[in-house]
């Protein structure tokens, strides 16, 4: 990448300069409450460090390449996202202990913030080649924002490829203007709300990308498996802290259980074989689980909302079933995946509900 300015070894390009924009606008959003301010610079340098050394630590290649030198050469490049939020996580829970303050409430400060340079972080994969999908091979579909040319490319030189860099950083806004807009919070809830929505977000776009990111086992990919394991902490910090009612919090682990099942199978059916027959029994059970969790959670108010819910699993298990051709089947399976994170995001939100009166499931 062609730098804007170079100043000595300095090289300011535009990623970088994207990048810092974030780090002053999450800094600053932080910042407005007194008590975080003396946790910042720990927060900041633990995230750097953590999201550096995770993707090198996966990064064979060039681990291989720069030694174990690279370790300390965090200007190199190279972070996960989820190594950052574990780095984040570790320096406020040293801060909070060494300032006497709460972790979560720490957290749930610093949440904002964290949007706010994850939305900047987003915007700047233009410049860095990341953030790309597949080719796009129809000319009907050549538009932004659902595809684009990667940056330095021309119609002539470059291929259309779908802008998952800029759907995330519209995730990111919107969770961004969520958590500042919400009113009446309980302890925990941005935290929660910052977690479950990025996780459940970032499995998705994650299996659409096709750039440098981090694999584990092949079509495994790191940071799938970081947003299933935040998730599942969500929801067991939800049931040590909310208590729900047994029933509730037994049908919402089912959900995630069953509908992780659906999604580690949509990745088998992506990347090894369309049609992974374990899918059928996961969706079935999925579907199965969700209706039940609403009904207990809503009673008869949530008997329309469990019926489509189990309505759309049956539409993909017949839509799947039907042998469509090549380039059909792609959506119906992304569909599986969206149904079943759609089915994690209700079990996370009737988690975070009140806890329900006596007499109640």
């Amino acid at each position: 990448m062609e730098p804007l300015l170079t100043l000595g070894p300095l090289r300011v390009t535009p990623y970088s300069l994207i990048l810092f924009a974030g780090a002053l606008a999450g800094t600053l959003l932080a910042a407005r409450k007194k008590a975080v301010r003396p946790a910042l610079p720990l927060v900041i340098l633990l995230a750097l460090l953590f999201g550096h050394v995770v993707w090198c630590l996966l990064n064979d290649t060039a681990m291989e390449y720069y030694g174990f030198s690279l370790l300390f050469q965090p200007w190199r490049g190279g972070y996960t996202l989820y190594g950052a939020l574990a780095g984040g996580a570790v320096g406020a829970a040293i801060a909070a202990a060494l300032t006497r303050q709460s972790w979560l409430e720490l957290l749930d400060a610093l949440a904002p913030g964290a949007a706010a340079a994850l939305f900047f972080a987003r915007l700047g994969e233009y410049f860095s080649g990341q953030g790309v999908g597949p080719t796009v091979e129809s000319e009907a579909l050549c538009f932004f924002p659902l595809t684009f040319l990667p940056y330095g490319e021309t119609p002539e030189t470059g291929d259309w490829v779908y802008a998952v860099w800029f759907w995330e950083a519209v995730t990111a806004l919107v969770l961004l203007a969520v958590l500042l807009l919400r009113r009446n919070r309980r302890r925990g809830d941005p935290t929660f709300l910052f977690l479950s929505v990025l996780g459940l977000t970032q499995i998705f776009f994650e299996q659409i990308r096709r750039d440098d990111y981090v694999s584990l086992t092949g079509f495994v990919r790191f940071s799938q498996v970081g947003a299933l394991v935040s998730i599942l902490a969500v929801m067991i910090a939800l049931t040590v802290m909310r208590r729900p009612r047994p029933l509730r919090a037994v049908l919402s682990f089912a959900v995630l259980v069953c509908a992780g099942l659906t999604v580690m199978y949509v990745e088998f059916a992506l990347d090894k074989t369309r049609y992974f027959p374990f899918l059928y029994a996961a969706t079935a059970a999925t579907a199965a689980a969700a209706a039940a969790l609403l009904l207990a959670a809503r009673g008869r108010q949530g008997r329309m909302s469990a019926g489509m819910t189990a309505l759309a699993g049956g539409i993909l298990l017949f839509s799947h079933g039907l042998e469509a051709p090549t380039t059909d089947i792609y959506i119906i399976l992304y569909g599986f995946m969206a149904w079943a994170l759609g089915c994690i995001g209700i079990a996370v939100a009737i988690c975070m509900q009140p806890q329900p009166k006596e007499g109640s499931l």
